[in-house]
């Protein structure tokens, strides 16, 4: 099976999520980050359908928002990776503790 392994990212997306932030940093984030900035959650879902659905996607892409610092905008295959996303160490020692907390060995060829 050919299989091509990409992420992706919703940006700063206006759903439920913001709801279940408490005190003032929630209430900041409904009444003044969310009006400001937000935008909606069907534009937020376009970065994951692109990545899931774009056949020419290169392995390891990472798909999000072009717009505002990838806050919002439509889907582009080149979004910002921080340090850690790119840290292969990092990388293997998560794909261990995945392995160990699930019990799941799988042989992948890197």
């Amino acid at each position: 099976t050919n299989v091509t392994a990409v992420a992706s990212h919703p940006g700063y997306s206006n759903t439920k999520l913001q709801s279940k932030v408490g005190g003032f940093q929630g209430w900041m984030m409904r009444y003044i980050a969310n009006p400001l900035f937000a935008q909606s959650s069907v534009k937020g879902a376009l970065p994951n359908l692109y990545a899931a659905v774009t056949p020419d996607l290169a392995p390891g892409s990472y798909v999000g928002p072009s717009k505002m610092g990838e806050l919002c905008g439509s889907p582009q295959p080149n979004a910002a990776k921080s340090t850690l996303a790119q840290d292969e160490a990092l990388a293997n020692k998560l794909w261990q503790t995945s392995e160990q907390l699930t019990g799941v060995l799988l042989d992948v060829d890197a």
